[in-house]
């Protein structure tokens, strides 16, 4: 670190520095801020060359504007000397200090050291709001009660508006953390927030957030609350805040105990948005229930959703054909007029379409809206059981949807047992739709006769660009067939044939280069 701070006093071009997973510690931050230890114990230097005054470190470079300097045993006593070293390079527009124990001393100092870390942690916040920084990250940060306070007083300091980025996934926030994060929050120009798995009472948490959502205005365009056991009391308090909100466009509540009563509720007070544009709910117990309340979403005038994320979702092919049905009618409803919604990318994954008697029919409403929903391009439906004896049927009901889709671009069917009857079916759908540039069929049991069915389209297609077709079993013979058709290709650029062992090493040494030229 000190060999490196000297370097940063010298050059005038490097604009990023990455020093993460480098166990630095208190003493390597120190002299990578401004060149000595300040009093800080280094047993492997010298004490009159650890407080040396030579001109190193931030505090003497002039170019960089990215410092990344994650899980490096970081505690509180050097934060002292990084404020002294951001202030007086003051061009730093990124900082990443995630996973570092800023709580206390990383180096088992004294107790002393430990009373202190507050102080410090707070004054390291004032610091940061005379910057310039525009993305501060500080996930798995475990600083106490002190965090939101910190990063309150940097989102409200002197230069106000500059924080753009704020990540704080996994860091612990109190109540009064919250509270003092919401207050910097309101004076500042924060366009994303990541708090996942950060609320330590998702209920409280949420009431001091909210009021913070509701405002009209406000900068905040993205927002990730995934993983904060929210329940369907705290879902619909969140809709609500939204219903006066006109900036927020991406929201994630993934993996939440919102549950379908929950999910009823939001969708219930979302209606009143028109702002949002991505929603996430994946591994959110949604059900049919919660199906039916999405699809009076995507059905209401006001609805913006061009991205929905439903993988996980228990869905069945009950809640598929609701949701697959509300996208057809939207479209058609927006063709008569009075509707704002195009959807383009739906994720589907795991949600056992196969299961029961309904996935032929779920597949038959999901080929319906391709057919009619010129704006969906993505599609993602691996981990059906599509193809298996029981969803057998599923594969000709959505290729039948796929030849007459006019705006399909992508396309997952991974962890489905398509094998290679089930792909055959497929890439006759996709020869008459003439517009797909990326399939993935990674894990769908292909086989070498597959994979030359695979290698014909490619030779075929004009347009195909990336192709996963990974642990698929494939052989010496299917392997080199698709090596040959992807060289042979004009418009591939990326072929996966990974976990793929009786390809052989000489075929698979011939795609990475392939993949590396093309790439």
């Amino acid at each position: 670190a000190r060999a490196l701070a000297r370097g940063l006093a010298r050059t005038t071009s490097l604009l990023t520095l990455d020093v993460s997973d480098n166990e630095l510690g208190d003493a390597g931050l120190a002299f990578l801020a401004t060149g000595h230890g300040d009093g800080l114990a280094v047993p492997s230097i010298p004490a009159e060359q650890a407080t040396e005054d030579v001109p190193a470190g931030l505090a003497s470079n002039s170019s960089l504007t990215a410092l990344l300097s994650s899980n490096n045993r970081f505690g509180s006593e050097a934060l002292q000397q990084l404020a002294k070293g951001l202030l007086s390079q003051n061009h730093i527009s990124t900082l990443d200090l995630g996973v570092n124990p800023f709580g206390s001393s990383a180096q088992g100092t004294s107790g002393e050291a430990k009373e202190r870390s507050p102080v410090s942690i707070l004054a390291f916040g004032d610091a940061l709001g005379r910057t310039p920084l525009r993305s501060l990250r500080m996930q798995y940060v475990h600083a106490g009660a002190n965090l939101g306070s910190c990063v309150g007083r940097a989102l409200g300091g002197s230069a106000p508006g500059a924080l753009r980025q704020l990540n704080l996934q996994g860091s612990p926030l109190s109540i009064a953390g919250m509270r003092a994060l919401v207050t910097g929050l309101s004076t500042a120009s924060v366009e994303l927030l990541n708090l996942e798995g950060s609320l330590r009472d998702a209920t409280a948490a949420l009431k001091e957030l909210c009021s913070w959502l509701a405002q009209a205005g406000g900068s905040l365009r993205r927002l990730n609350l995934a993983h904060n056991k929210i329940a369907a009391a705290d879902a619909r308090a969140i809709a609500e805040a939204l219903a006066t909100n006109t900036s927020l466009q991406d929201l994630d509540l993934g993996a939440n105990p919102i549950e379908p009563d929950g999910v009823q509720s939001f969708c219930a007070a979302a209606t009143a948005n028109a702002s949002l544009r991505k929603l996430g709910l994946s591994y959110v117990h949604v059900g049919a229930a919660g199906a039916v309340a999405l699809g009076e979403l995507l059905d209401s005038p006001a609805c913006a959703l061009v991205a929905l994320d439903l993988d996980g979702c228990r869905l069945t092919s009950k809640g598929v054909t609701t949701i697959a049905a509300a996208i057809a009618g939207a479209e058609e409803g927006q063709r008569r007029g009075g509707r704002i919604a195009k959807l383009e990318s739906l994720r589907l994954e795991d949600n056992a379409i196969d299961a029961g008697d309904g996935g032929p029919g779920a597949c038959a409403a999901l080929a319906r809206a391709l057919s009619v929903c010129r704006s969906l391009s993505s599609l993602f439906v691996g981990g059906n059981g599509l193809g298996s004896p029981e969803g057998a049927d599923c594969i000709t009901a959505l290729a039948a949807g796929i030849a007459t889709s006019a705006g399909l671009r992508v396309l997952d069917l991974g962890g489905n047992q398509l094998r290679p009857h089930g792909l055959r079916a497929l890439l006759a759908g996709l020869r008459a739709q003439q517009g797909l540039t990326a399939l993935e069929v990674s894990g769908c049991a292909l086989g070498d006769a597959g994979a030359e069915a695979l290698a014909n389209e490619l030779r075929a297609s004009t347009l195909l660009q990336f192709v996963s077709a990974s642990s698929n079993e494939v052989g010496l013979v299917g392997g080199k067939a698709l090596a040959d058709a992807f060289e042979a290709s004009s418009s591939m650029l990326q072929l996966d044939l990974t976990r793929n062992p009786g390809v052989g090493y000489a075929t698979l040494t011939r795609l990475r280069m392939l993949n590396v030229v093309r790439g």
